[in-house]
């Protein structure tokens, strides 16, 4: 058993956001397996707050601040400023090292082990190391690289403007810390190759690849043939434009003639230059694009958002990720959990991981779509996708998804099967797996060790 600190100025479904669920399942899995947790937070109003019950029991312990009283909804759409001011106040030495916190944590309790999570607690697990608990080992989540200023210049969609000055100011906020961590974890080999990409020279903390915990269902779905048409679901936040929306709508160009159904799950209403634009704006654009003619079998369908994922996911024949790139992307894993089909976009944590070979041999590569920059050959460097990237990178995008698409309707039944397989292969992925090698990869972390995450949490020194 060891004791363990988390701190994040916020955590669980309550606040929202990928980052908050990821913490409270990483939290209640150490707790789950044995070890003495207590995760550090701001004080916000209930309706925000950790639950205990999510949190697996670990000792949920609130720091006070005004500041964090007048926040209305911190985790919504609108509430990017109050984030911000969030990250700041816990990343704030004089409020996160306060004698009171001392008093919250216990006068003679010291960690093994301190998470952070990036720019955004990641300094704040060093401060507290500094400043109170010099043995515990430091580990610095790194859940995202911000890559928009290169990978997607030129893809400045809806005519909103990308700004790369903010981008870079990330990639430097995230080099100041990472170096002074005992251990950076990187979620997935896409963010694991966008550290190395970006760690300073002369930099050379150790690094261990993580893989977000997959919740594998217990009963996988059985192959149904379609009857007569193939059903899939888009399914993630369809209005932001890094999704792939766009380009998924004019693969459906192409297929008109096929008997394919896309619903996408969701499209929440957005304010872009133009306007606000609800999803029966979307509809009415999608309709007019595909066209009336008796002669388009193909229906795109707009839809609301959904709380019970798992059980949307086994009403289709496969779940598609159109992302141009995703950090990591859980989408691929709600439906491979659940013994179900998918395509994921190359440029992903996701893709990158189903695509291992050592892994899942062949059937994950199967579910990954080549649409990244087609003049590159793979396997693709980091450079490919983090450095200078061709304006022209994603133009055939349409034309792999279309060709994805009829290639998965064509072989249905085994894309079935294969499904099968790595579903087996992910019950060694479980959260308690992510759990157990992040605690080792922390308390056996020395300068220069490189491990990645092996199936029942071992760890795999990397090649």
């Amino acid at each position: 058993m060891k004791k363990i600190l988390i701190v994040l100025p916020y955590s669980g479904r309550n606040f929202g956001g990928g980052l908050a669920v990821f913490n409270a399942a990483l939290t209640k899995a150490l707790k789950g397996e044995g070890h003495d947790v207590k995760l550090l937070t701001l004080e916000l109003k209930p309706a925000f707050s950790p639950q205990s019950e999510e949190h697996g029991g670990a000792a949920l312990l609130q720091i006070k601040n005004h500041q964090t009283q007048a926040m209305s909804d911190p985790g919504g759409a609108a509430g990017e400023k109050d984030r911000t001011t969030l990250y700041a106040l816990l990343n704030d030495q004089s409020v996160v090292c306060d004698p009171a916190v001392k008093a919250l944590l216990g006068d003679t309790w010291v960690p093994d082990v301190i998470i952070g999570h990036s720019r955004f607690s990641g300094p704040a697990a060093i401060h507290l190391k500094k400043t109170w608990f010099h043995s515990a080992k430091v580990a610095y989540f790194v859940h995202s690289i911000p890559v928009e200023g290169s990978v997607l210049a030129g893809y400045e969609a809806y005519e909103e403007n990308i700004n790369t000055e903010v981008a870079k100011d990330k990639v430097k906020q995230e080099q100041d810390w990472m170096p002074l961590a005992d251990v950076i974890i990187p979620v997935g080999p896409f963010i694991g190759a966008g550290v190395r990409y970006y760690m300073p020279k002369g930099a050379n903390p150790a690094i261990h690849e993580c893989i977000g915990g997959v919740d594998v269902e217990q009963t996988p779905v059985a192959y149904t043939a379609p009857n007569p048409t193939l059903k899939l679901l888009f399914l993630g936040r369809a209005s932001a434009p890094i999704k792939g929306l766009e380009d998924l709508l004019l693969a459906a160009l192409k297929l008109r003639a096929s008997d394919i159904c896309i619903d996408i799950r969701y499209w929440d209403d957005r304010v872009y230059s133009r306007g606000k634009v609800s999803s029966d704006d979307v509809q009415h654009f999608v309709n007019g694009m595909l066209g009336n003619d008796s002669a388009r079998k193909i229906k795109v369908n707009i839809l609301g958002k959904t709380n019970d994922v798992s059980g949307e996911v086994k009403k289709y024949h496969a779940i598609l990720m159109p992302s141009y790139i995703e950090h990591f992307g859980l989408v691929p894993f709600d439906a491979l959990a659940c013994g179900v089909p998918v395509l994921a976009n190359e440029i992903s944590g996701a893709g990158m991981f189903l695509s291992n070979k050592d892994i899942f041999g062949g059937d994950g590569e199967v579910f990954v779509v080549k649409d990244f920059d087609h003049r590159l050959s793979r396997p693709l460097k980091p450079a490919d996708f983090l450095g200078v990237v061709a304006r022209d990178a994603f133009d055939k995008r349409p034309e792999a998804w279309a060709e994805a698409i009829i290639n998965l309707q064509t072989h249905l039944q085994a894309r079935f099967g294969q499904a099968r397989q790595c579903y087996e292969i992910l019950k060694g992925y479980q959260w308690a797996h992510c759990a157990k090698a992040v605690v080792a990869a922390a308390i056996e972390s020395h300068p220069g060790r490189a491990t990645v995450q092996g199936r029942a949490g071992a760890l795999i020194e990397k090649k």
